[in-house]
This record gives structure tokens, C-alpha cells and sequence, in this order.
């Protein structure tokens, strides 16, 4: 860095004054000077240099972006594997896509029921369901195929649908639902289907036109 600065000597010299250059010593020294490091390298855990940003978007693997699934499946426990399909596939219809004694897989309408070995005889919740077009049909074919009906079929009014509870062999609680009463947007939920067959949408969409002066 150059100063330019007026010399002690211009009251001698009566031709003006001379201009001296020196070297102006930075703010901030280097590291062996013992002084602290300039802004640029100081404080990086501060400035979170190294470290994961706090509120930050997370870095995400892409790798796991490029993964596949591949199968999507409901597991329920069964003390015998093989009496647990049995029961699905008499009651249901279901067919066998793998079977082992420890674990089989029924595939019923695209989805997959996955049967685990393990489990005891006590009724235990699955979470597990089944949309039917005749309740009390599928209700006497539980019954039929060694299950049990552990809530008889009641109208819920507030879902849209008729539903009851059932137990299968292994004691895994599922529900049986038939829907009742229900239009066409309440079957298949998407907005644009619903906003093109409400008459109050198509109305509010059309608006008046302006008189024109005569």
C-alpha cells in the first residue's frame, strides 16, 4: 500500500515539497505474528464453515433419490403361516405370490399381504382393511373360513361407509367396509373433478355482462 505524505524537509527545499513512499502495515498480520487471523479465516465455526448449517435445506443422497421400490406390502403376524394364507385365500380369493413356512406373500388387487411367522392366538390390531361391495357377504365368508366377526356391520354415516371388524385365524383384527351413499367426487377425491361438476363453481365462473350505453 503506497501513502503519499509531505517530508519534513519542504521548508529547506523552495521547490516544493517531496513525496515520500513507505509500505503501510496491514490491519491483520499473518499467522506467526501472534495477532489474530484476518475476518476471511477467522471464527469458521461461527461462520459454520465445516459444520452442518443450522435452518438450512438438508443435503440429500442422491443415490437414495435414484432408488426404486419395488413391491409395497402389509405385514401381519401368523403363529401358523400356513393356515393364516389358507384363511385369506378361502375367504378372499387371494392368490399366492411366495410361500414359505416362516413367510408368505398373497396378492390381493395389486396390493400385497405379507404373513410373518410369530405372533400368539390373543386378537391383536392390524390396521388392516378391505373394501367390499357386499358387507354381509364378506362377513359370512370370514365366518366361513375359520374367522370371526368380533363387531357385527353399523351404518357410519359421517365416512360414507358400512364397516365392521373381523378376526382371522391368527387372531388379527381387520376391518371389512362397504361404501354407501357416496357420489363421484367423494369416491375418487381429486379437486379438478369436483370443481368441474359443481353447478356453483360453473356459475361463479361465468360472469354478467356489462350493458352497453346507448
Amino acid at each position: 500500500m503506497v501513502s503519499g505524505t509531505v517530508g519534513p524537509r519542504d521548508a529547506a527545499r523552495r521547490g516544493g515539497g517531496c513525496v515520500c513512499v513507505r509500505r503501510v502495515r496491514p490491519r491483520y498480520r499473518a499467522h506467526r505474528s501472534g495477532q489474530a487471523d484476518p475476518p476471511r479465516h477467522r471464527d469458521r465455526e461461527r461462520r459454520g464453515r465445516g459444520h452442518a448449517a443450522c435452518g438450512g435445506p438438508a443435503r440429500v443422497d442422491r443415490r437414495r433419490i435414484a432408488m426404486k421400490i419395488t413391491k409395497t406390502y402389509f405385514m401381519v403376524m401368523a403363529a401358523d403361516v400356513a393356515r393364516g394364507a389358507n384363511f385369506y385365500r378361502k375367504a378372499f380369493g387371494l392368490t399366492t405370490k411366495y410361500e414359505s413356512p416362516f413367510w408368505t406373500e398373497l396378492s390381493a388387487d395389486g396390493a400385497t399381504i405379507a404373513l410373518h411367522h410369530g405372533g400368539g392366538d390373543e386378537a391383536r390390531d392390524t390396521g388392516l382393511g378391505f373394501y367390499v361391495d357386499d358387507l354381509e357377504a364378506a362377513c359370512d365368508a370370514v365366518k366361513a373360513a375359520g374367522g370371526k366377526i368380533a363387531k357385527e356391520p353399523e351404518d357410519r354415516t359421517g365416512e360414507g361407509i358400512r364397516l365392521a371388524t373381523a378376526v382371522d385365524s391368527e387372531g388379527n383384527r381387520f376391518s371389512l367396509a362397504q361404501p354407501v351413499g357416496r357420489s363421484p367426487c367423494t369416491a375418487r377425491p381429486t379437486r379438478t373433478a369436483c370443481r368441474s361438476t359443481s353447478p356453483m363453481k360453473r356459475s361463479a365462473s361465468v360472469r354478467p355482462r356489462r350493458a352497453r350505453p346507448i
